[in-house]
This record gives C-alpha cells, structure tokens and sequence, in this order.
C-alpha cells in the first residue's frame, strides 16, 4: 500500500494534470505557504527511525527515539505504563501524531525529510528542484491557521444534544475507564466534555453533518474526510505545534478546551510532552 502511495506520488509529479500544480505527497497550499495537511505521525516516526537504523550509527538512531515515558505526566498506573508501551508503536495508533519529541529531533527529522523528499522528486537525470522541510515561525503558523476550519467549527454546543451513540461503544467506555456510570450518565459526561472542546469534537466525527461518536476521548488522528480534501486538520486541537522558536508552541491540544487555544496563543513548553507535536512548512526552489 505505501509503495503504491509513493508510485502515485511519483506519477503525478512526472506527468501532472495540465494546470494543476504539483506538490509533494501530504502538503497542501495555505496562502503562499506549503504546510503538511496533518501531525507528524507515529508511522512517519517510525519510518524515519527504520531509514536511520539501515543509515546512521547506532548513537544517532538512539538520539532520535522519542521519550515514551511523557504519558506518566498525564496518567497514572495502568494506564501510563499501556500508553508507555504501546503508543509509538502499536497499530492503533500509527496515525496518531507522534509525542515525547524534542525541539532537536524535530528539526533532525526536518533535515532527513528535506533530503530524502528532494532525491525523491528529483531521480537521474533531472535534478532541477530543491525541497525542503523545516518548522513554521510562531507568525507563519497564525496565518495558516487563521486560514483553516480549525478555527472556524460549524458544531454549534447547544445542539450536541443530538450526538449519536451505540450502547457498544459506551459499554467500551464504561469497562474499560472503570467508574461507575450508568449509561445515561456517561452519554451526559461525554456530552458536556465535548461541549468543553468543540475542536476535539471535529476530530472525533466521521462526518460534519452527523454528530456520530468515536470510542476515544483524548489524542486522535483527525477526520479522514478534510484529509481525502487536502484540507489543514487539527491546528487547533490534538497536540500543540512546535515552531521554529524554541520552546514555542502554537495551538490548543487534546487537554485544552475550545477557549483557552485562540490563534493568537503561544504555549511554552520545557522539553518531551504528551500533548507536543509538529508538522513541516514545506519550501520547494529551482
């Protein structure tokens, strides 16, 4: 499947559709800047990971491995030891955005992506264009996101009265958070959760015209229907972005609310986190 994305990628590039401009695979166009359409994933991480094992020496592939141990900041026991182990790596989350990343990782992952992206687009003999990745400026990455539907949701709070649920997933919930709700209570809890974070509601509907549930109340992997669009997803929710300001985060995350991430705020960060992550401004010269 992904050989097939990438000969897709390659064909597209070689013999565009007339007018149509041509971009590398998982960027789209805000303005007149290129920006990746999604987080940095667990699968594009570990992808960069495997390259450096079969490439590098073995100190630098360890100084790539992300922090694991960030999700016992936010949980406790159990549940931080399941996330420790099984985040990064397990097939449940492989399109979840990648965490526990330093501020030097990202730029190393910038780095390797700018020239692996340019052999890529530019195979013997043309060599004409020049790609590279690197993080947005604090400014750069208002403007994108001024520009998205992140910071315009049509969900409007009084009416997720009319969210759909299956008993299923809400006996899923149930189990495995291990409270004492009933039913009803649960379905009241996740609806006032949600009326909290209208930005992490987008991301957990299968479409924008039907409030349809998905079973997981936190960190997510956006709405497969804006990516299909080669729309920006999840600038204001899921994880706050790294820029290239170090220490400098820009976006709401999965444990801010709806008001407490405008476009304008800058969230500070000391190093690893559970709710850090990044995406690429992409930058294509002859």
């Amino acid at each position: 499947m992904l050989r097939s994305s990438l000969l897709l990628c390659l064909l597209t590039f070689f013999f565009p559709v007339e007018g149509q401009e041509v971009l590398p695979p998982g960027v789209a166009r805000v303005d007149s800047m290129l920006i990746d359409v999604k987080e940095i994933t667990n699968l594009n991480w570990l992808e960069y990971l495997h390259y450096l094992r079969q490439d590098s020496s073995m100190a630098v592939y360890e100084a790539a491995l992300p922090d694991t141990t960030v999700w016992q900041q936010v949980y406790d026991d159990e549940l931080a030891m399941a996330f420790t182990a099984n985040y990064l790596r397990g097939p449940a989350f492989r399109y979840f955005p990648v965490v526990g990343v330093k501020y030097e990782q990202a730029t190393s992952y910038c780095q390797w992506r700018s020239v692996v992206v340019t052999l890529k687009m530019n195979p013997y003999p043309r060599q004409d264009i020049q790609i590279t990745y690197r993080l947005p400026t604090p400014s750069e990455w208002q403007t994108i996101a001024q520009n998205t539907v992140s910071y315009s949701p049509m969900v409007r709070p009084e009416n997720l009265d009319k969210m759909k649920f299956q008993r299923s997933n809400l006996g899923e919930i149930k189990k495995r958070s291990g409270y004492d709700f009933s039913i009803r209570k649960l379905r009241k809890s996740i609806i006032a959760f949600y009326q909290r974070n209208l930005v992490l509601l987008l991301e957990n509907l299968d479409t924008e015209e039907e409030y349809e549930f998905k079973p997981y109340l936190g960190i997510g992997h956006g709405p497969k229907k804006s990516m299909q669009a080669g729309r920006v997803n999840d600038l204001r929710g899921n994880v706050s972005e790294m820029t290239a300001l170090k220490g400098t985060a820009m976006g709401g995350n999965w444990s801010t609310t709806f008001e407490e991430s405008p476009v304008y705020r800058r969230f500070i960060y000391q190093g690893p986190s559970p709710v850090l992550g990044f995406r690429c401004i992409c930058e294509i010269r002859p």
